[in-house]
């Protein structure tokens, strides 16, 4: 199931469920650009821009959380999307979060993020609960957060196959954060520079890390 989205600017009112009532074994949900950064007839201007004006409150249990896709199915795909940051004051915005632990297999591709901390902030590009959290090619601009592996599966307690790989990570707070014990964790083919924090992991996440083939300069904390 592919949704093309055309260049322009989406304002969102609220957030956008991406699920289905349908059996997804052997099937995909994809969200991309019309046209993709490598398309030959890409150009910036190509790229379409998601700006949320969405009221904190909306999603449920989570007082302050703004969010533009809200994944609540497995199988899904998001490409060639530039996200913008969110205006009002006191509120966390999240782009894309997958709060369901019994969903697998996000895909994050091509995307853009682009946050400033004081007038326009992304507290975190992606946010998701349970495994096959793969983020490839993207950059993210000047938000809080890049990324959070938040949760593990319902099923073990494990996070599995979980990837950042060729994606560059400029001037954000924290470029990694991984939350819960995780196996086979793939970081490579990255350049995070002038960050705060390059990785942070709660104390109680025994797992030992990998970083491969990048490049990691000008960060105040690793």
């Amino acid at each position: 199931y592919t949704i093309k989205i055309n260049p322009g600017i989406y304002i969102l009112d609220s957030h956008i469920s991406v699920a289905t009532g349908k059996d997804m074994t052997d099937k995909r949900i994809i969200i991309e650009a019309s046209v993709l950064p490598d398309d030959s007839l890409w150009a910036p201007e190509k790229m379409p821009i998601i700006i949320c004006k969405a009221l904190k409150g909306e999603i449920a249990n989570k007082n302050y959380w703004i969010v533009s896709f809200l994944i609540d199915e497995s199988h899904v795909t998001i490409r060639g999307i530039k996200f913008g940051g969110y205006f009002y004051p006191n509120s966390r915005y999240f782009p894309i979060a997958r709060l369901n632990k019994a969903k697998t297999d996000l895909s994050v591709e091509q995307c853009l993020f682009v946050g400033e901390t004081e007038g326009s902030p992304i507290q975190v590009g992606i946010i998701a609960n349970g495994n096959e959290i793969k983020i490839d090619h993207c950059i993210f601009y000047k938000v809080r957060n890049t990324v959070v592996f938040l949760e593990p599966s319902e099923d073990n307690g494990i996070n599995n196959d979980n990837s950042i790989t060729n994606s560059i990570i400029f001037g954000v707070n924290q470029a990694v954060w991984t939350n819960s014990p995780d196996n086979n964790f793939k970081f490579e083919n990255n350049i995070v520079s002038n960050c705060r924090y390059v990785w942070v992991k709660r104390v109680s996440n025994s797992t030992i890390y990998s970083i491969n083939n990048c490049v990691i300069v000008n960060n105040n904390y690793y």
